[in-house]
């Protein structure tokens, strides 16, 4: 895929513009679209903490695809090493797209801390048109919200059983709003299709500049 680096200017701009923080009662995480009911506040209590951090804005409600086209989030939370990630791709009507990436700094117990680097800047429509076919390409829509229940121990023959463990993996969230349609997905490392890997190999370039 040709970068997106290549084809933009890096508009460093005031943190207004990428979108106010969320007040206290904003939710991040949908609820009702979870296998057990109360993961949604589970997941709001720890994922929206990270992204009230990053002064993110909430993409829940029926209006926060209001006045774009499309929004996009991917939120990167790795457990044990590693930064903690957002991008956010919000593509205008009629062409282009504004980028915003965060990263934070790691706080006390795993917690959030500061916001150690910030960029916000604008692609042109070629680079929005390829971030568009790899968003297809992952079929990110047709996905559920959650992978597939953990599997338990497999007898494989009478005296052998493999017992699949998943340890401190990271976790992935994709956000998309559009006009007739959303997705919100999440996976950790160890549930990722190889479509989601690559749709996160090919956001890489906006990652960096």
């Amino acid at each position: 895929m040709r970068s997106p680096v290549a084809l933009s200017v890096s508009l460093l701009l005031p943190l207004a513009a990428a979108g106010a923080q969320a007040g206290s009662g904003d939710r991040y995480v949908p609820s009702g679209i979870w296998r057990d009911a109360e993961d949604g506040d589970r997941y709001e209590r720890w994922i929206g903490r990270f992204l009230r951090a990053m002064r993110e804005p909430p993409l829940t409600s029926p209006q926060a695809r209001e006045p774009f086209e499309r929004r996009f989030r991917l939120v990167i939370i790795p457990d044990m090493r590693g930064a903690f990630r957002s991008l956010r791709v919000d593509q205008r009507r009629g062409g282009g797209a504004r980028v915003r990436t965060v990263l934070l700094n790691r706080g006390r117990r795993y917690g959030p801390g500061s916001i150690a680097h910030e960029q916000v800047y604008d692609i042109d429509r070629d680079a929005v048109l390829e971030f568009t076919r790899a968003l297809d390409m992952s079929r990110l829509v047709e996905l559920p919200t959650e992978g597939p229940p953990p599997q338990g121990p497999v007898d494989i023959s009478d005296d052998e059983t493999v017992i699949t463990i998943c340890m401190h993996p990271t976790t992935y969230v994709f956000e998309l709003v559009e006009r007739h349609r959303r997705a919100y997905v999440l996976r950790t490392s160890c549930e990722m299709s190889g479509a989601l890997w690559r749709l996160v190999e090919q956001l890489g370039p906006l990652h960096v500049r």
